[in-house]
């Protein structure tokens, strides 16, 4: 399974990212044979002083 992640920093404590788990979209499943999510994204904002 392939991840993906950016950061970039602002300045003045900021700083801003953006992920993406499962890139490919791979269908695993766990031993108690539940399948996981897809693929799916997330962005952020930080600050930290």
């Amino acid at each position: 399974m392939t991840h993906i992640r950016a950061d970039y920093t602002l300045g003045h404590g900021f700083s801003v990212n953006a992920s993406v788990n499962n890139l490919f979209d791979t269908q695993y499943a766990y031993s108690e044979g539940f399948i996981e999510e897809g693929r799916n994204f997330w962005a952020g904002i930080e600050y930290t002083f």
